[in-house]
């Protein structure tokens, strides 16, 4: 019976590992980030947008959602301390629940869905998360 030559045993094996190499890739990071958006529903764009903004401990104001599976969303996003979150919670790391008809402190991050602003004061926008599909999932104002 006749061997296959070693250079081409190696050479099949070198395409094998290398198509695997590109599968594990499109896998484990081009997949998650473009599949992302849809997971949270813009939700991490926004806190990313609203951390990057923050200036030292300002007070940060997101909707019910953002609150789901114990903080995850801003533990994750925000890249908090693992042992200050614990100690303190996220209402000790300045971070609240936010209303559309609240008063909020001047100079506070306010997280509202689509386009709706904080209607009650002046605010800056600071950026938006957009909605899966197109539009705005989210709006990060500043208040004044």
């Amino acid at each position: 019976t006749a061997k296959p030559a070693r250079p081409l045993v190696a050479l099949g094996l070198a395409l094998a590992l290398a198509e695997g190499a590109g599968f594990l890739e499109s896998y484990f990071v081009d997949y998650p980030a473009a599949a992302q958006p849809q997971f949270d529903g813009g939700a991490g764009e926004a806190l990313r947008i609203a951390f990057a903004a923050r200036l030292e401990n300002e007070p940060l104001y997101a909707p019910d959602s953002f609150f789901i599976f114990d903080g995850t969303y801003f533990q994750f996003w925000g890249d908090l301390d693992p042992v200050r979150f614990r100690q303190v919670g996220l209402e000790g790391l300045g971070i609240h629940r936010a209303s559309p008809n609240a008063q909020y402190p001047p100079g506070s991050l306010v997280i509202l869905p689509g386009g709706m602003r904080p209607f009650r004061q002046p605010a800056e926008l600071v950026g938006t998360a957009a909605r899966t599909g197109g539009g705005v999932a989210y709006s990060v104002w500043r208040a004044q």
